[in-house]
């Protein structure tokens, strides 16, 4: 049984066409479920948890980042539960990255139901799938209760479940671990058209204790959920069931 979570925005008129053509291609695919729409008053976790209740099994985020944001942080209590995504919107990273680069594709990905388990991160109570950003600064990382790296403000800290840069070097959201990028700032004009990486640094851990040296520093997490430091950062426990297109940039 297939629930379709609506975010809020898709309900505007310049979404109308598009939304017509995905209920037709489900209908044509035999894929056609119940319809639930997230407004800025409801409580995703309310709506969700109740048609689970009732015999969902497929939970579909249609919208875009934020809307799959929103919906993993209810399934991550459910591991029996499967992620659907039809990308809609202007940040859809998550979705094309796993394969599903425009919604009529997305249908036909859920009709065949390649399905794979992979990691979330966790901050808190919060969970993640792609990434977050550090503000920078001063930064000590103790990683895995075994080393510490230090890192100063002339750098970047990115911590990746999964990514979604173009070239070779991918995070791998399947093997247990999260992946640490530290990337020394470019500046100056003929560094910022530098495509060499002979400044970037990869760590691979479990899990990250990220504190500044003498204050707060902001970590925004899937590019929409910010926190402050100190946080500690790790893989969840159990891993989410995900429906992904056959072009999907990882294994």
């Amino acid at each position: 049984m297939y629930y379709y979570v609506y975010d809020h925005f898709v309900t505007q008129k310049k979404y109308q066409p598009l939304l017509a053509k995905i209920e037709n291609r489900l209908t044509d695919l035999e894929i056609k479920g119940k319809i639930g729409r997230l407004s800025l008053l409801n409580n995703p976790n309310e709506l969700i948890v109740d048609e689970i209740k009732k015999g969902a099994k497929t939970i579909v985020a249609v919208g875009d980042d934020t809307t799959v944001s929103k919906v993993i942080n209810v399934l991550a209590y459910y591991s029996d539960v499967c992620l659907g995504i039809i990308p809609i919107g202007q940040k859809l990273k998550i979705a094309q990255t796993l394969g599903l680069n425009n919604p009529i594709e997305a249908c036909n990905a859920l009709a065949s139901r390649i399905i794979k388990k992979i990691d979330m991160g966790k901050i808190k109570n919060f969970y993640f799938l792609s990434q977050i950003e550090v503000q920078p600064g001063d930064l000590i990382l103790d990683c895995d209760d075994s080393y510490r790296v230090t890192v100063d403000k002339k750098n970047k800290v990115t911590i990746y479940n999964f990514n979604y840069w173009s070239d070779n070097h991918l995070a791998d959201p399947t093997d247990g671990l999260l992946e640490i990028m530290v990337e020394k700032i470019k500046t100056g004009f003929l560094n910022k058209i530098s495509t060499k990486n002979n400044s970037v640094t990869f760590l691979k851990n479990k899990k990250i204790i990220i504190q500044h040296k003498n204050s707060s520093l902001e970590v925004k997490i899937d590019g929409q959920q910010t926190m402050k430091t100190p946080l500690l950062v790790e893989v969840a426990n159990d891993k989410l069931k995900i429906i992904m297109g056959k072009n999907r940039i990882f294994a």
